[in-house]
C-alpha cells in the first residue's frame, strides 16, 4: 500500500488489527441483563477463538456493560478492536452540544480502559442529531457541521479514536446520512438486513459501495423472531398479507433444501460480498457455537432463491427511550 493511499477501515479489518476473514463478531448488547461472571466467561472464549472485535455502547445497561468489558479486558491484558457508541441522551439539548459529547465519549474509554477505535452515533436516524438552530433539519453540507461531527471530528484529530461510524435501524435515512457526511468509515444497520428484511440491501448499499465504507449487520436474527417462523406467520397473517406470505415463502424454501435456519441467518448474509462484519448477541457462552463451526456461502441457486423473497418493512421497535 502506497504511503499517500488513504487507509480505510476495511484494511485496518482485514490486514492489521484482527482476524475478521470470518466475518462473524461479538455484539453486547445482551450483556446489559448478565451477572458479570457470566460476562466474563463468554469473553474468555470468544477472546481465546483469537477474535478482537468488541461492539458496545455506552446506552448498554446505563453504561455497565462499558464498565464491566473495562475490568475483563484488563483481567486478560487483551488488547482489542474496540467498537463503542455515543448518544441515547436524555436531553434534547445534549445532542446539540459539542463538548457534552466530547465529554461523553472521554467517560467511554476512561471506563474501557483501552482506546476506541471505532466511535460510532448511536441511532444516526434519529433526527435529533441534525437540527439546525432554527430547529429544520440540516440538508446536504450542513450535516458535517452538526455538533457530533464536530465533537467526534476533535476525537479523531486527538488521536483517541482511529475511525468514525453511524449506526441505526432506518437503512433509507442512513443512507441519506451516509452520502452527505464526509468523515465517515463504517456504517453499522441492525434489524433491515436479514432473511426476511432487506432495506439494506437497496439504497444505504449502493452509497457504502460508492464510498467504500465498512459495512456491518447487527440483529442477524431479528432478535430472535427470524427464529420462530410459525410465529412470524400467525402475526402477520390479518393485518399484513403479503409479509405472511413472504415468510411463508422462507420456511418452504427452508424445508425444501434442509436448510439449518440458525445457520442459515449468517451464511446468508456471509455469502454478501459487501457485508464486512456480522454481530452477534449473546447471551450464553453456548452461544458461541458459530466461533468453530465452519460456516459458507450458500451455493448460488439456493442463495438466488433466498434474495427472491423478503420485503421492505420498519425495523420492529426495541426499547421505549424518553427523551425529555
Amino acid at each position: 500500500m502506497s504511503q499517500y493511499t488513504k487507509r480505510t477501515l476495511k484494511d485496518e479489518i482485514f490486514f492489521n488489527k484482527i482476524n475478521a476473514a470470518k466475518k462473524i463478531s461479538l455484539g453486547t448488547f445482551p450483556f446489559k441483563d448478565l451477572k458479570e461472571i457470566q460476562i466474563f466467561k463468554i469473553m474468555e472464549r470468544y477472546l481465546s477463538s483469537g477474535r478482537t472485535f468488541i461492539d458496545t455502547a455506552a446506552f448498554y445497561g446505563d453504561r455497565r456493560v462499558e464498565r464491566i468489558l473495562g475490568r475483563v479486558l484488563k483481567d486478560f491484558n487483551c488488547e482489542c478492536f474496540i467498537a463503542t457508541k455515543v448518544g441515547y441522551f436524555r436531553k434534547k439539548e445534549e445532542y446539540q452540544d459539542q463538548n457534552y459529547i466530547y465529554d461523553q465519549v472521554q467517560y467511554s474509554q476512561e471506563l474501557i480502559g483501552q482506546k476506541i477505535n471505532l466511535l460510532q452515533i448511536h441511532e444516526a436516524d434519529w433526527d435529533i442529531w441534525w437540527l439546525c438552530d432554527n430547529g429544520s433539519l440540516s440538508y446536504q453540507n450542513m450535516f458535517n457541521k452538526a455538533p457530533v461531527i464536530k465533537a467526534l471530528t476533535k476525537i479523531k484529530q486527538n488521536n483517541d479514536t482511529d475511525y468514525i461510524g453511524i449506526t441505526g435501524n432506518n437503512a433509507d435515512k442512513l443512507a441519506n446520512i451516509a452520502h452527505n457526511l464526509n468523515c465517515i468509515d463504517s456504517v453499522l444497520l441492525a434489524k433491515q438486513y436479514d432473511l426476511l428484511w432487506r432495506n439494506g440491501r437497496g439504497k444505504l448499499r449502493n452509497v457504502i459501495e460508492q464510498k467504500n465504507l465498512f459495512y456491518i449487520v447487527g440483529a442477524p436474527f431479528h432478535q430472535g423472531r427470524l427464529l420462530n417462523l410459525d410465529s412470524l406467520i400467525s402475526e402477520n397473517s390479518h393485518f399484513d398479507k403479503e409479509m405472511a406470505e413472504e415468510v411463508e415463502k422462507l420456511k418452504s424454501l427452508i424445508i425444501k433444501h434442509g436448510l439449518n435456519l440458525i445457520k442459515t441467518c449468517l451464511e446468508f448474509l456471509l455469502t454478501d460480498p459487501l457485508v464486512d462484519l456480522i454481530l452477534v448477541g449473546i447471551k450464553e457462552e453456548n452461544e458461541l457455537w458459530w466461533l468453530d463451526y465452519k460456516l459458507k456461502h450458500i451455493p448460488d441457486e439456493i442463495y438466488k432463491e433466498l434474495l427472491s423473497i423478503g420485503f421492505i418493512r420498519n425495523a420492529t421497535k426495541g426499547i421505549p427511550y424518553k427523551i425529555n
